[in-house]
C-alpha cells in the first residue's frame, strides 16, 4: 500500500474565458490526485492529511470512496477545507488563488500519526504545502525519520508561495529531510 500525505482540496477552475466568474468544482490537491491515480492503476492508496468536517471535506471523502482510496488514517477537524480557484489568464494560463489559510490540510500533528503504521504500508509519499506549515510540518517530518529505515519514502514539495509563507525556512527544513528520501520535482 502506498500512504500520500498533504493537501485536498477543492479547485474551483473558471468555466469560460469571457470575463464571466462561473466555476466548475473539482477535488484536487497533488497528493490527492496522486491516491486516486494510484487506486486507478490497482494499486492500494491511502491518504493521511487533515479532512474537514465541512461539506467540502465531506465532498473530498465521497470522492476518495469511489476511487478506492483509504482515508481512515487521516485525522477530521473542523479547520475549513482549502479553496483554490483557478482562473485564466488573458494569455491562457492558469492563475491560482487559494482559500483557506491554516486549513484541515494542516491540521495533521505528531499525535494524529498512525502509530503503528498498518504493515501493508510500503512506501510514504509526503507532498505539497502541508510539509511547510505547522503542525503538520513536523508531523510530516516526524514520521518520514520514524519510517525512512522500514519503508521508501519520497517527497514532491510541490511549492505553493501563496500558502507557505517563508521559503528560507522551508527550505531548510527539507534540507534536513534530504539524506531520508528521494525528491521528485515538480
Amino acid at each position: 500500500m502506498f500512504l500520500v500525505c498533504g493537501e485536498a482540496v477543492i479547485d474551483f477552475f473558471q468555466d469560460r474565458n469571457d470575463g464571466d466568474l462561473a466555476f466548475a468544482a473539482q477535488p484536487a490537491g497533488s497528493p490527492f490526485n496522486v491516491c486516486v491515480g494510484l487506486a486507478r492503476l490497482g494499486h492500494k492508496a491511502a491518504l493521511l492529511t487533515g479532512l474537514s468536517r465541512d461539506a467540502f471535506g465531506e465532498r473530498l471523502i465521497a470522492e476518495l470512496e469511489q476511487e478506492g482510496v483509504e482515508w481512515r488514517l487521516a485525522p477530521r477537524t473542523d479547520r475549513p477545507t482549502i479553496l483554490s480557484f483557478v482562473l485564466v489568464r488573458p494569455d491562457g494560463g492558469p492563475e491560482y488563488a487559494f482559500y483557506g489559510e491554516r486549513g484541515a490540510d494542516t491540521d495533521v500533528t505528531v499525535s494524529s500519526l498512525p502509530d503503528p503504521l498498518p504493515e501493508a504500508v510500503r512506501a510514504i509519499h509526503v507532498g505539497g504545502f502541508p510539509m511547510a506549515v505547522e503542525p503538520s510540518r513536523t508531523a510530516y517530518a516526524t514520521l518520514i525519520r520514524r519510517e525512512a529505515d522500514r519503508r521508501f519514502v519520497s517527497v514532491d514539495p510541490n511549492i505553493r508561495v501563496a500558502l507557505m509563507g517563508d521559503l528560507a525556512v522551508h527550505r531548510a527544513h527539507l534540507e534536513k529531510l534530504l539524506p531520508l528520501l528521494c525528491l521528485l520535482y515538480t
